[in-house]
C-alpha cells in the first residue's frame, strides 16, 4: 500500500483531473488499476508528517466504514476511493 512518491505512480494514472487546491496540497481524481481514486498531493515536502498522520487516521476510521477507503500513500501523497 505504501509507495515512495506521487511521481512513482503518476504515469499509471488515467484521466487525472484537478478537483481543488488548499494551502498544503492539491486534490486530483483519476483512475488507477481500473479504480476511480482521489489523490491528495502535498505542495511542500515540509508537510509530509501531516499526510502521514492523515493516512494513519484514515486507516483507523475506515475500520468503522467512515471516510473514503485508503488505497495508497507515500511521502508526498495519499489516495482513497473517490466519493461523489
Amino acid at each position: 500500500m505504501e509507495q515512495e512518491s506521487f511521481e512513482d505512480i503518476k504515469k499509471n494514472i488515467k484521466n487525472l483531473q484537478k478537483l481543488g487546491e488548499g494551502w498544503r496540497g492539491i486534490v486530483f481524481k483519476g483512475e488507477l488499476n481500473s479504480q476511480l481514486l482521489t489523490f491528495k498531493i502535498l505542495k511542500n515536502p515540509s508537510f509530509s508528517h501531516l499526510i502521514k498522520k492523515e493516512s494513519e487516521i484514515l486507516k483507523i476510521v475506515n475500520k468503522y466504514n467512515i471516510g473514503g477507503r485508503l488505497q495508497l500513500f507515500g511521502k508526498d501523497f495519499l489516495s482513497y476511493e473517490y466519493i461523489e
